[in-house]
Formats: C-alpha cells, sequence, structure tokens
C-alpha cells in the first residue's frame, strides 16, 4: 500500500504544486477549506519564487481564505464564484495585477463534475443576459482578462451560454478524518460542497489530490458509509497542525452536532428576541407576505435574511422548506451564526445537486438582495464600488424560480428611519439612490424573467414595486408618507404607478406579530 501520508503540508506541497498550474479550492466558508494547504504554498512562494503563474479555482472563496495568493507572479488568473472578505485579493484584480473572471457558483460546482467526466464545457441558460453574457462582459472582472470561457451559442434555434471547463492540476481539499488507504471522511464538515467533483476533476486531468484532514487512523476503521471521498482519488493525506485555527465548523464555532444535523437544537434556543421595528424588520415582514404554505424557499444574504427571522417568529417557517445552496435542505437559520448556516434540517446534499435543483426550477420562490435596480427592473448585485464583490450563486438561484422577491431600502448611506404610531418617517435620507437609470453590470436580467414566466417583486421599506413588459409598476407605499417625496424624488426614474396604488398592510408598521400563519391557513 502506498504511502500518502506527509508530515507537514510544506512537504505535500513541495511535492506535488509546481509553476504554471491550475489549483481547484474545494470548499465554502470554513467548510471543506483546506487553508492550512494556502498558507504552506503562499509560505513556499516568499521563499522562492515559486510556484509561478498559478491559475486559482474556487466555486466560493472561502473566508480569508484567498488572499494569500494576492501576489505578483505567482497568480496569474483567478476564477471564483465570489470574492468573499479576502481584501488583498480584491485589491490584487482590481489593480489589474491577475486576470480574473467571476462565475456563478454553481455553475463553477457543476462544471467540476464536468470535468470528472472528461468533458470539454457546459451548455446552460444560466447567465443569459446577465454580465456572465459574452455580448455584455462574458464574466471578466478587469481589463487584464481577455481569454472567453464563456460563449454565446444557438442550439436547436434556443439561445444557450457554453462554459470552457478549466482542468485542476491540483486539488486542495478539508476532510475530517483519513485511513491509511486515503479514504476521507467529510463527518465534521458541516457541507460537503463541492469536494469530491473537485477530487474527481483532478484525477480525470491526471493531477493530483491533496487532503488536509483532522484525524488519520489505521485502513479499514473508517465505516464505509462515511467515506465521502475514495482513497483511490487521494495523493497526499497532512494532518493539521492547529485543529483550532484550520479546523473550526464556522468562524464562531469549532464544533456543533446542531450544526452537523446529529441533534435537533431545541425551539427554545432558536426563538430569538424579536428584532426591532426598523426599516430591516419593515422590508422582511412585506417580503415574508410574498411566502405561501408548502413552499421550497431559498433566502439570500443581507437584507433578506431578516425575512426568515420573520418566517420564524409567525410560525409560518414549519410549513415550508427552507433550503441552502450550499446543500442544506430544510430548516431554519442557526441563531448567533453568518449566513447560510442551519440547524433542525432534514438532509444535507452536495453543491452541485442542490444546484442541479435549482437551475431545474425546483425552487417556487426566493428572496434576495438587490443593490441596484433599473427601469425596466435588471439588478446589480455583485459589482460597485471600486473592489469586486462577486455573484455568488445570485445567477444560478433566479435563472428558473418561480418568483423572486427583491429586497433592499429605496436609498441608502447614512439613512435614518423609525416607526411611530404605525407609519413610517424619514429622519434623514439616504445619501445614494439604488432605482437608478443604468447599471454598470447587470447581475438579473429582467427580460429573461418575464420570458421565463417569473413573478419578481422589489420590496422596500417605503414602496413594493412589480416587474412588468413595460418596467417596474409602483403598487404600495408606506403609512406617513409623502409619494413625491419620499418616494419618486428618491429614485433616479419614474416608474410606473398604479392605477390600484394602495398602503402597505398596516400589520407591517406595528409591534405585535401581524397573525402571518393564520392567515395563510384560513386561505
Amino acid at each position: 500500500m502506498k504511502n500518502k501520508y506527509f508530515a507537514t503540508a510544506r512537504e505535500a506541497i513541495d511535492q506535488f504544486v509546481k509553476d504554471g498550474d491550475v489549483i481547484a479550492l474545494a470548499g465554502v466558508s470554513n467548510s471543506c477549506v483546506a487553508k492550512e494547504l494556502s498558507f504552506a504554498l503562499e509560505e513556499r512562494f516568499l521563499e522562492t519564487g515559486s510556484p509561478r503563474d498559478l491559475t486559482v479555482l474556487s466555486m466560493s472563496a472561502p473566508l480569508d481564505g484567498m488572499d494569500m495568493y494576492a501576489h505578483e507572479g505567482m497568480t496569474s488568473r483567478v476564477i471564483v464564484g465570489h470574492y468573499n472578505n479576502n481584501t488583498k485579493l480584491k485589491e490584487f484584480v482590481a489593480a489589474g495585477k491577475c486576470a480574473s473572471y467571476n462565475l456563478p457558483q454553481g455553475l463553477m460546482s457543476i462544471l467540476y463534475r464536468s470535468a470528472s467526466a472528461g468533458e470539454k464545457g457546459l451548455l446552460t441558460k444560466v447567465g443569459l443576459g446577465t454580465f456572465v453574457d459574452p455580448r455584455q462582459q462574458g464574466a471578466k472582472m478587469n481589463d487584464s482578462t481577455t481569454e472567453e470561457l464563456v460563449e454565446f451559442v444557438t442550439f436547436q434555434g434556443e439561445e444557450y451560454l457554453w462554459y470552457h471547463v478549466v482542468p485542476p492540476d491540483v486539488a486542495f481539499i478539508r476532510g475530517s478524518v483519513a485511513d491509511e488507504k486515503g479514504n476521507i471522511s467529510l463527518e465534521d464538515e458541516m457541507y460537503w460542497a463541492d469536494a469530491q467533483y473537485v477530487a474527481r476533476a483532478a484525477k480525470a486531468n491526471h493531477g493530483k489530490v491533496i487532503v488536509q484532514v483532522r484525524d488519520y487512523v489505521k485502513a479499514g476503521s473508517l465505516p464505509a458509509h462515511r467515506v465521502q471521498i475514495p482513497g483511490i482519488l487521494v495523493d497526499a493525506i497532512v494532518t493539521t497542525k492547529d485543529v483550532e485555527q484550520f479546523h473550526r465548523m464556522t468562524p464562531g464555532t469549532a464544533f456543533s452536532k446542531y450544526l452537523l444535523g446529529e441533534e435537533k437544537m431545541p425551539t427554545s434556543m432558536i426563538q430569538s428576541m424579536p428584532k426591532p421595528l426598523d426599516e430591516r424588520k419593515i422590508i422582511g415582514r412585506r417580503a415574508a407576505m410574498e411566502v405561501g404554505l408548502g413552499m421550497n424557499v431559498n433566502i439570500g444574504f443581507g437584507m433578506p435574511e431578516i425575512a426568515s427571522a420573520v418566517l420564524t417568529e409567525e410560525g409560518v417557517a414549519e410549513h415550508i422548506t427552507l433550503s441552502v445552496e450550499h446543500g442544506i435542505v430544510g430548516g431554519v437559520a442557526a441563531p448567533g451564526e453568518r449566513f447560510a448556516v442551519h440547524v433542525n434540517y432534514d438532509a444535507l446534499v452536495d453543491a452541485p445537486s442542490q444546484f442541479d435543483f435549482y437551475h431545474a426550477g425546483g425552487l417556487d420562490i426566493t428572496l434576495l438582495g438587490n443593490a441596484q435596480t433599473s427601469p425596466n427592473g435588471d439588478v446589480n448585485v455583485h459589482k460597485f464600488g471600486k473592489l469586486p464583490t462577486g455573484v455568488g450563486g445570485f445567477v444560478d438561484i433566479v435563472t428558473a424560480t418561480k418568483k423572486i422577491v427583491f429586497c433592499g431600502t429605496l436609498t441608502t448611506k447614512e439613512l435614518k428611519e423609525h416607526v411611530e404610531a404605525g407609519k413610517l418617517v424619514i429622519d434623514q435620507e439616504g445619501k445614494i439612490r439604488k432605482f437608478v437609470t443604468g447599471l454598470p453590470q447587470i447581475t438579473f436580467n429582467a427580460k429573461y424573467a418575464l420570458k421565463n414566466g417569473c413573478k419578481v417583486v422589489y420590496v422596500t421599506e417605503r414602496a413594493v414595486f412589480e416587474l412588468t413588459e413595460e418596467g417596474i409598476l409602483l403598487t404600495e407605499y408606506a403609512p406617513g408618507l409623502d409619494l413625491q417625496r419620499d418616494i419618486l424624488d428618491q429614485m433616479e426614474f419614474k416608474p410606473l404607478i398604479s392605477h390600484q396604488l394602495k398602503e402597505m398592510d398596516a400589520r407591517i408598521f406595528q409591534p405585535e406579530p401581524m397573525g402571518l400563519l393564520e392567515n395563510l391557513l384560513a386561505n
């Protein structure tokens, strides 16, 4: 039996990583992310000047897990689903020091599966009409990026995008336990993410797979059903030198059976104090009103997360199925954790399978943020300011979902508001308008959504709009506001105004629960 064990991450890096390699970083957030390997690679480059000219792939740039690649000469190309909080990498890309593409997160995970089967690309409608479409930016994030990784094609009279596979030479993966044969268990990883397919993609390209683990055990001691990555896919195993630093489940939690789904969290621990009745809760309440019983629901990062708390507070969460694009099905948001961390969920699947479900129209509704909205209803959430942000799973999610609810304030930056006697009061108007005449790039294409029969609603704290063929239509406004001064004058364009324009539901602006569940059960 070939010995796959290496005493340190640096030893494995020295043997298997060379100049010009394509390195695939598995995982999302902390799960399956082999951060110790990336630090060892950075250490080697700073000491020796090698490896150089790397291409780095990541479905969703892990939390502070890619800044170590932001060195001139070390990295020549970065392909990610999101840049996350990797500030050095963002600055590196913004300065044009490497080529960089921002592909939809789900497609990146599925492209690994395509690579694992020896395929050259992926034909899909995901991304049509957005910045990923080569008729727009082709997913390029700076002027240093020139190669085309996405092609627009027609097949049997329909429009598609053809995404090129970039096969990895080396895979970096974090597992929980490895045995002497190289079999890997992900038993203490909160998500399986894309880990298995990253390994398969590298092996299909005759590449090398390096796995960082917490524990190393004798051959035959791992139950077969706990092995997610078989040893035939693994070339090197490294046990971590620092479990606390490199094997936490989340930034705030080292280990939790609740987050693994091994134990159910008591309701008393989930029910947090009611959110204050501010602009965020107003938006969350109105957005939650779009959710029906029995729906398959996805809730995005940021402002929409308040809707999740509202659904729990109103008792509706028990009558729907929430899902997280990383692979969780069911459950509710874990108290005190970051985005996409659930407890009491029903199932865990890998990321490609979850995105297959989304791409096929499995979601009834999604609640997402909207940084900027144009007159025809297009939305930008991925590029504003000097540094790239990234699209994450947004484009994947909106492609085939039946109803989309965009959530955000009408203006931003120094906006101050409060509720008084059931009415919204604007104390200080925001300095930045979010409903604008033009977008720097398009993340959501309204024309394609209408073509697919999707219902789209834009919820703000003071107005609600609907998408129509003629543009966005103002249908509701908050009690206590002046329509012209507080809404129309705070937009760069004049929306269509409904002949049935009405005030938003008064219950939204009262402190007591709204009785959403009772209403839904009665109808």
